[in-house]
């Protein structure tokens, strides 16, 4: 989840470390990594090493299969991962591109036990899978920028985007509005095994505003708005969860 950085060329920096926090009212997430820029530095055109990973808890409830009518467990789910990546970056005059492909492993481990054909969360345990990440950041003239940050990967099916539009009030200091979506783009049976249907696994959305201070050696943002509840089951309900995102980007 590193942010991407407008080109600075002229610098000896070739390591970048990053770390964050995201927080909804029943999700949290910490996670940290490197990018590694081994043939250039790290504004310039070359190859690129990254590995991260993460930890956080999330809480979500549901009816089961065989449960009385108006009944809904109550589960406590943690969330771990870990990638490895080998990319490129290349710069097309304002615009800057980085693409990677690489290793993931992602496990949400849940308790109590969530049965799956009782309809239970379908993102449970260990898996492993390839990964593509794609991030690009372009300037604007010299008061803003855009980006947009992309990532798949096999392992659960997990997806993620987002997207920001910055105006630089100062040359060290931006803000802006973000949109970003993250979800598992995967579906079990419709029918449980009492005949009724399956609760579909929502993607989460948000809308929010972003503030971002940057200097020769790193940057820090933070961001927050509304998103819908992916886990709130059975809900209608859109907009109407509060998240807040930090992230703090070293160079060295």
């Amino acid at each position: 989840m590193a942010t991407s950085a407008a080109a600075e060329p002229g610098t000896d920096f070739w390591r970048e470390t990053f770390s964050g926090a995201d927080v909804t009212s029943n999700v949290w997430l910490l996670y940290s990594g490197v990018t590694l820029a081994p043939t250039s530095d790290i504004y310039g055109d070359g190859v690129r090493f990254r590995a991260a990973g993460g930890y956080g808890q999330y809480r979500y409830s549901g009816h089961r299969a065989g449960d009385p009518k108006d009944k809904r467990r109550e589960f406590k789910a943690t969330l771990t991962y870990a990638e490895a990546l080998l990319g490129y970056q290349k710069r097309f005059g304002e615009l800057t591109a980085k693409a990677f492909v690489g290793v993931a492993a992602i496990d949400h481990t849940i308790l109590p036990d969530d049965p799956i054909a009782a309809g239970g969360l379908l993102t449970q345990g260990l898996e492993y899978g390839v990964k593509g990440v794609l991030e690009l950041w372009l300037n604007l003239g010299s008061d803003a920028w855009t980006s947009l940050d992309t990532s798949w990967t096999s392992a659960h099916q997990t997806y993620a985007a987002r997207w920001r539009l910055g105006y630089r009030l100062l040359p060290t200091v931006s803000v802006g509005a973000e949109a970003a979506l993250n979800g598992n783009a995967i579906s079990g049976n419709d029918v449980l095994e009492d005949g009724s249907r399956r609760e579909p696994l929502r993607p989460q959305g948000r809308l929010g505003i972003f503030a971002r201070y940057e200097w020769n050696g790193g940057e820090v943002s933070i961001s927050g708005g509304l998103a819908n509840d992916a886990y709130d089951f059975g809900s209608t309900g859109g907009f109407n969860k509060a998240y807040g995102t930090i992230n703090w980007l070293t160079r060295f």
